[in-house]
């Protein structure tokens, strides 16, 4: 896909950690476009863009909604520039090349009967594949009462209009969280929780393929309650029990 994408003239930013990402939204803060919907595959959309005019923001809407149509490897558009420029679904591609290393529902499988749960869990997660496997996941090990969020902000908002309400504790019972997400990323989604005096009360997970030591370290300096590697779903459901199970 990547290699198809540079035939067509085009400008893909995929790395592990989205460093390149994130230096291309300094110059431009306030771009990003995230795509809720199924997105078409970045080489037909770049063959697609390469005959389309340039230059006005209509170019940039019919862009996007072309870009919204069939499903795809990518998770949204920015614009820099005169460019658009495709935010790729790293764990996607991963999951079709070597699908072992996805999310497996037969661990939940081997969790056995499970009782139903209908307390409210916050998950921020930008993959459409894995928010999606994800949700289906819990759902099948009992956890019915989900809010699935792409990206540290999103969960931000909501969660501090709850508190505005005064329904935090009633409406967010545990948060589960990626660490590389745009707009708002999973640390510092962490650090804003656990530095509020009533939201620290709320369990976090930080649920992320990007644990090694030194980010194991940072998350617990930010107050994280655990953090796991993806795609341990059979793992995260039990963390999640036990900390719930805390709950008064």
């Amino acid at each position: 896909i990547i290699r198809m994408a540079h035939e067509k003239g085009a400008e893909v930013l995929l790395d592990a950690d989205g460093e390149a990402f994130r230096n291309a939204l300094k110059e431009e803060p306030d771009i990003i476009k995230p795509n809720r919907e199924e997105l078409r595959e970045c080489a037909a959309f770049y063959g697609w863009l390469q005959e389309a005019p340039k230059g006005d923001g209509k170019h940039s809407r019919e862009a996007e909604e072309e870009y919204g149509k069939n499903g795809s490897r990518s998770t949204g558009i920015a614009q820099c520039g005169e460019d658009l420029v495709t935010i790729l679904d790293f764990e996607k591609i991963v999951a079709e090349i070597a699908p072992e290393t996805s999310i497996q529902m037969s661990e939940i499988d081997q969790l056995g009967p499970r009782e139903r749960d209908q307390r409210p869990v916050m998950i921020a997660e930008d993959s459409i594949l894995l928010s999606r496997m994800i949700h289906d996941a819990l759902t099948k090990a009992g956890y019915t009462n989900l809010s699935m969020f792409g990206n540290g902000r999103e969960l931000w908002d909501s969660l501090s209009d709850m508190k505005r309400r005064g329904r935090a504790a009633a409406e967010c019972a545990l948060i589960i969280t990626d660490i590389e997400m745009p707009q708002m990323d999973g640390h510092h989604l962490t650090k804003l929780i656990k530095e509020d005096p009533e939201l620290k009360k709320i369990p976090l997970i930080i649920f992320s393929s990007l644990i090694t030591d030194e980010m194991r370290v940072k998350g617990k300096e930010l107050g994280a309650d655990e953090q796991l590697t993806k795609p341990e779903i059979g793992h995260l459901v039990s963390v999640m029990d036990h900390l719930l199970a805390k709950e008064p």
